[in-house]
């Protein structure tokens, strides 16, 4: 449970970091008079708040940590987060496998440059984190790199819709 606690003032801290820096940029726009880039700029940091806070409420705040240290640190990738129930605690085996495979896929993704991912986690009988990339790109030379760290049963690269799938398993 140690782990846990840290994971969650990890957590608090990114998200009071990221607070200020909003707060930092809001009272810049308001000393310019920049009240046209400010509306703007507070609808962007309002549904990025959002997001963060239908991540944190995911179920495993691990989970939470990776995917938020993986996909918001490239301004020029554009997340959209979806999910579905809450999940049970995930087993160290997967939360240790994602680490690799969230850094590959990411590490692809800066290579791509803008993009769009969805990543969508949903509990359930069959608890799933799918990742999947809108838009064109070569798919062929995104997915070779990640098939070596995929070749559990628990992982399932979908080619055609740009998508991978991760059953997740659940502490025992």
């Amino acid at each position: 449970m140690p782990e846990m606690y840290e994971v969650m003032l990890k957590l608090l801290s990114v998200y009071r970091h990221e607070f200020l820096n909003h707060l930092q940029v809001v009272g810049g726009m308001a000393q310019l008079n920049k009240t046209d880039r400010l509306m703007d700029f507070v609808r962007r940091a309002s549904e990025e708040i959002q997001q963060f806070g239908r991540l944190a409420a995911c179920g495993d705040p691990r989970l939470c940590l990776l995917i938020h240290e993986n996909f918001w640190r490239d301004p020029d990738i554009d997340i959209q987060l979806e999910v579905r129930g809450r999940l049970t605690q995930l087993s160290a085996a997967t939360i240790s496998a994602l680490e690799d495979i969230l850094a590959q896929f990411c590490n692809n993704l800066q290579l791509l440059g803008a993009c769009k991912v969805v990543v969508t986690i949903a509990a359930g009988s069959i608890p799933c984190l799918y990742l999947r990339i809108d838009g064109d790109m070569d798919a062929k030379s995104f997915w070779a790199t990640l098939e070596p760290l995929c070749q559990a049963p628990a992982f399932c690269i979908n080619r055609s819709k740009n998508m991978l799938t991760v059953y997740l398993d659940k502490e025992s």
